[in-house]
């Protein structure tokens, strides 16, 4: 479905339409007789998506359901019922509706309407989850029960809707409340909601903290990781494997996570203040001063996270005096809630305390437990593979950009994995650094067709003989890939295209919001490189 929802490339789209065509009608493997019905609601699925898209006349949409009513030869009133039977189960837009009434009648008159007897009833979401998440906090074992049932609820919808909007939204808000009580629980809600939605990043984000809240950072660690790759658009897959590392004694590539974070989000207060945090607490108090300073003079002057941030880690350094102006400043700026007015007293106290002579200390990390060590193939059933290449994979990306002295490092994490086109590419990556851009397309060009079929492989073996000055026709790549043209018109063009959406950015799907930041991006030349490399691992990943 996910597949399908990205709505292209069109051949895998066919051939996700093709899985539900196949696909058994239940988990004991029944074969489905007759028109499936998650084929009709991949059909939907696909149509809301070109619609997003902008496309207003549905021609390849049209051409899929053509080709399907030949293969399910039956007459027009048919396949409207069936598609009625659908629909009663979700909303689509008009111009998906009109596209079926073109070829077949399912927009129901008002003499044809008979009473709604098998409507299926969306789950009312908030309604019903959050009194029982509230309950949770003070009976935990008396409202399990009522959980289980409402979950079982969500599932029974999805199923038979095919809408899993609801269902990973509530798994996911109940995940983040149960990462306390039960994070065995939340990992299991978080698996699902991935299940259902892939390119959800909330849903891997509460799995990647509900497997570390159990002790199993050996496959946290590569969910984190993946979602750093499959998502390099939000920033908060950046700061939570950055704050990850951090915890479990890796100070340095955490670092180097909040380091470029700064540089691909620059207008993010939390990066900021994750970089000066992860200096402050290995001690380097200094270093921290001077990243909360220049987070000032980026513009985050009236930042409360910051002033809070300077004016705490000035207090660890006892010089009072600069703290006294930072933490004036900080009571003129903070906000009137409870939240910044609590941690506002938090380092008024201090303060107090060290004006008195009595500082209190700073504070440590405290390293998390590391107490089981889960399969990583039991993940396999999300991402299609074992994620134990996420890791070195991640590793040796991030190592590249420490520049020289990282490269050595970043061939030792290759080294440990089997061979593969992602591995490929990050190695031919290394030889541009260390060689040129000639050298990585000779090395590219001595290995890709190994690994044909891989676009984003194609696409880096051409952008490297491009950049080595050599004429490039991108025409295939073009035609097979359009998922990626955002990096060829870049190279073509050199400038990235101007896209424009016009739907609210909740509506936005993850491929759309790629497209926003990379454009945003791809224009500073120091970022151009890094952009355009983590664009393309996006879209293999995916």
């Amino acid at each position: 479905m996910d597949v399908i929802r990205r709505g292209r490339p069109v051949e895998h789209v066919r051939h996700a339409l093709l899985g539900l065509r196949k696909m058994p009608a239940d988990d004991n493997g029944v074969v489905e007789r007759g028109l499936p019905k998650a084929l009709l609601r991949g059909l939907l699925d696909y149509g809301e998506t070109l619609v997003k898209a902008g496309d207003k006349k549905g021609k390849p949409w049209l051409e899929e359901v053509d080709f399907l009513a030949a293969v399910y030869p039956m007459s027009p009133e048919k396949w409207g019922r069936c598609f009625r039977d659908v629909l009663q189960a979700r909303d689509v837009s008009k111009d998906v509706h009109n596209w079926l009434d073109s070829r077949f009648r399912v927009t129901v008159n008002k003499q044809d309407k008979t009473p709604a007897k098998g409507f299926i009833e969306p789950p009312h979401g908030k309604n019903d989850l959050e009194p029982l998440l509230l309950r949770m906090q003070k009976d935990f074992a008396g409202t399990r029960s009522a959980l289980i049932a409402l979950f079982d609820k969500h599932r029974r919808y999805a199923q038979d809707s095919g809408d899993s909007y609801y269902l990973v939204r509530s798994f996911c808000s109940a995940g983040e409340k149960l990462l306390k009580h039960d994070p065995q629980w939340a990992r299991e809600l978080a698996h699902e909601a991935v299940r259902w939605e892939p390119s959800n990043h909330h849903s891997w984000s509460l799995l990647a903290r509900a497997l570390e809240a159990e002790g199993d950072w050996r496959r946290a660690e590569a969910v984190y990781w993946n979602a750093r790759r499959r998502f390099p658009h939000d920033v908060q897959r950046h700061n939570q494997l950055g704050h990850a590392l951090l915890l479990h004694g890796q100070e340095e590539l955490g670092e180097t996570v909040f380091r470029q974070a700064t540089q691909l989000f620059p207008n993010d207060p939390f990066a900021w203040s994750e970089l000066g945090h992860s200096l402050r607490v290995t001690g380097r108090y200094e270093s921290a001063v001077a990243v909360y300073k220049e987070a000032q003079q980026m513009g985050f002057n009236r930042n409360p996270i910051i002033a809070n941030a300077l004016t705490d880690t000035l207090l660890d350094l006892n010089d009072v005096v600069r703290a006294e102006t930072a933490l004036q400043w900080a009571e003129q700026i903070m906000p009137d809630d409870d939240r910044n007015q609590r941690m506002l007293s938090q380092i008024q106290r201090r303060f107090s305390q060290a004006k008195n002579g009595t500082p209190m200390p700073s504070k440590k990390l405290l390293p998390p437990k590391e107490t089981i060590s889960g399969n990583l193939r039991d993940l396999a059933d999300i991402t299609g593979t074992d994620l134990s290449h996420a890791v070195p994979l991640g590793k040796a990306r991030l190592l590249r950009w420490q520049g020289a002295d990282g490269l050595a490092k970043a061939r030792t994490e290759l080294n440990a994995l089997h061979d593969g086109s992602a591995k490929l590419i990050e190695e031919g990556l290394i030889v541009s650094a260390e060689q040129g851009w000639q050298a990585a397309f000779e090395y590219f060009d001595n290995c890709w067709e190994n690994y044909a079929g891989d676009g984003a492989l194609r696409v880096h073996r051409l952008r490297a003989q491009h950049r080595a000055g050599e004429t490039v026709d991108w025409s295939r790549e073009r035609t097979q890939y359009p998922d990626l043209l955002p990096v060829i018109y870049t190279e073509e063009n050199n400038r990235p295209p101007n896209y424009q959406f016009h739907l609210p950015e909740s509506e936005l799907s993850e491929e759309q919001k790629q497209q926003l930041w990379f454009s945003g991006l791809v224009d500073n030349e120091s970022l151009r490189d890094w952009v355009e490399e983590d664009f393309l691992t996006a879209r293999q990943v995916a």
